[in-house]
Order: structure tokens, then C-alpha cells, then sequence
């Protein structure tokens, strides 16, 4: 790219079943009506480039996405963390859903983190914040999530469907996904809703996130056991999830946000690995005060949304 980011090359190819609607969604989206939209979390088309040339070894185009990161290499330490991540799951999910498009595919994998803000000087290359990188992590200038709060974005929508309108939505047989709906399991040509399907997987997905750190069930428990009923029917829609996750967030005080998400015993990390994450909580803490918690989940105290908030943040990415 011209700005020098780094960026995923992606091939699409019009005769791939595993490939499907994925271009047409993710020019949709892309589309300058659509891109500005704050609640849109879709991976931004940066570019298409036709390779006319190979069309007959059954390549059409490479698709040119943003570098982006995995979510899951170094787990959520503070419940803000946790709670920023969710909010933008429901609330991305809620506007694709609006616009008559089911992802089909939501897994842990398929929604990826945008890091150009966690790294001010540039994303070291093709980074996943593992701690087998230790020189990349050395070398690169890198800003917490309380200085920096990431956005995250769901990519990979070969299994997606897109509809005219809300009225011609309508029953499609099942392609490929990681977590396959039940109503599916015993019939690989079954047809299927796509957006109650992704209702089950997104709360899998969260499910994977919460699943032995017990201050993340409380919050979240009522709202994931709606989303994984057995019967499609049962599972609310998006967008009175994104609505009751809001109700959620504005009854949590922001002591509660700062809350350091622990283990259960049986998932407890090494030892020296939990002093770590001990140190690194303690400076997240330390740093929702000093920049603010995210502003995505302050809905009902207008306090943290002081005007110095933006500047220190800003500050902090260029020192």
C-alpha cells in the first residue's frame, strides 16, 4: 500500500463453493456509504486486483485486505477488555444483519483485531501477538488496549448470503462452517436460516472467550443461553442481544469494568506466565484511569468521557 500498511493478499475465485458471496458482501460493505459507519465491523475491501491472466486455473481476483491480528494469543486481562470485544461482536453482527446479510461462518477465527493503533510506528509485519515473537515485540513500539482501544472486525465471508431486502429473506442450504448449527448436523443438504445460525455462533464464539474466567459468566450467562437454544426459533435476533448487552454494560459500574478477569482453577496459567499477566493487569488499571476506559462501553457514566481523553490517547501514540 502507498501508506506503507501492511496488507493481506487473498485469492477469489468465482467457481469456489468455499469462496462464494464473498466478494459482493465485501464490496457492499466497503462502499463508501457503508465504510464510515462506526457499527460497521466488516473487514474493510482495500482493493481488488483482476488476475485476467488466470482465470482458466480458476483464480478471478486477489482480494487486498488490512493486516490484521488474532484476538485470542494474549487472553482479555481486564473486564473492559472483555466487555469492548463483545459489545463490537453484537453490535457488528447487528448491522450486517440490518442490511440482509448472515455471515455463516462465525468462529473465534473469523473475527480478527486491527492493530494499527496498538502500533503507532507500524504493525511489524505479519504479527499474531504470541509470545514466540519476542523480537517483534522488542522492536516494535506497542500501546496497551487501555491507550489504545482496538476494534475488531469480522473477516472470511465465503459463507455469507445477501438478500435484496428483509422480505426476501429466505431459507438457503447450509455450506461450511466451523461450528455447525444443530438443526444441520443430520442433513448436509438441509436449508437453514443463516441469521439465527449465526446467533448460535457468535455464542459459541463468546462462549470459547468466557469459558473459565468466572467474572465474564455472570455478565454474559443469560444472554449466551438464549443464543445456543437447540431450536433456531428460540434464539433471539441481533439486534435485542446488542440491545440487552447495552442494558448490560450500562448497569456495570466502572469499578466493576476495571475488574482483573482471573482463571478458574483448572485453567489456571503457569505460574510465572499468571505473575505476568498480574504485572500487565496492574498497568491496565493503572491506564483506564490515567486515558479512560474504552468509550464503546461507557453508556451511562459521561464522566470518563472527559475532552483531555482524546488528547492524552493521542499523545500516547507519539511519544
Amino acid at each position: 500500500m502507498r501508506d506503507g500498511a501492511p496488507v493481506l493478499l487473498k485469492i477469489w475465485s468465482s467457481t469456489s463453493a468455499q469462496d462464494g458471496n464473498e466478494l459482493a458482501v465485501l464490496q457492499y460493505f466497503s462502499d463508501p456509504a457503508h465504510s464510515g459507519d462506526p457499527d460497521n465491523r466488516c473487514v474493510p475491501l482495500l482493493d481488488t486486483i483482476d488476475m485476467m491472466e488466470s482465470r482458466k486455473n480458476g483464480v478471478d481476483y486477489v482480494l487486498v485486505e488490512p493486516m490484521l491480528c488474532t484476538w485470542e494469543d494474549r487472553p482479555f486481562l481486564i473486564m473492559a477488555e472483555a466487555l469492548s470485544f463483545i459489545r463490537q461482536a453484537f453490535e457488528g453482527l447487528a448491522y450486517m444483519h440490518s442490511h440482509n446479510v448472515f455471515h455463516g461462518d462465525i468462529h473465534p477465527g473469523n473475527i480478527m483485531m486491527d492493530a494499527k493503533n496498538v502500533f503507532p510506528k507500524g504493525i511489524p509485519g505479519p504479527y499474531n501477538f504470541h509470545p514466540d515473537h519476542p523480537l517483534m515485540m522488542k522492536q516494535a513500539k506497542r500501546l496497551s488496549t487501555m491507550q489504545a482501544p482496538p476494534k475488531y472486525y469480522y473477516i472470511d465471508f465465503g459463507s455469507s448470503t445477501m438478500f435484496p431486502s428483509y422480505e426476501e429473506r429466505k431459507l438457503v442450504k447450509f455450506n461450511a462452517a466451523a461450528f455447525i448449527p444443530p438443526e444441520c448436523k443430520n442433513d448436509a443438504d438441509a436449508l437453514y436460516d443463516g441469521f439465527k445460525a449465526d446467533i448460535l455462533q457468535l455464542g459459541a464464539t463468546i462462549t470459547i472467550l468466557i469459558r473459565d474466567r468466572p467474572e465474564l459468566n455472570w455478565v454474559i450467562y443469560a444472554l449466551l443461553s438464549r443464543m445456543m437454544k437447540r431450536d433456531p426459533e428460540e434464539r433471539p435476533p441481533i439486534e435485542a442481544l446488542a440491545t440487552a448487552f447495552r442494558e448490560v454494560l450500562r448497569g456495570l459500574p466502572n469499578r466493576k469494568m476495571r475488574r482483573r478477569l482471573s482463571w478458574t482453577k483448572e485453567a489456571s496459567p503457569p505460574f510465572l506466565l499468571k505473575v505476568r499477566y498480574w504485572f500487565e493487569y496492574l498497568g491496565l488499571w493503572w491506564q483506564s484511569f490515567r486515558y479512560g476506559l474504552p468509550d464503546d462501553i461507557l453508556l451511562d457514566d459521561p464522566s470518563e468521557l472527559t475532552p483531555t481523553r482524546p488528547t492524552r490517547r493521542q499523545a500516547a501514540k507519539h511519544r
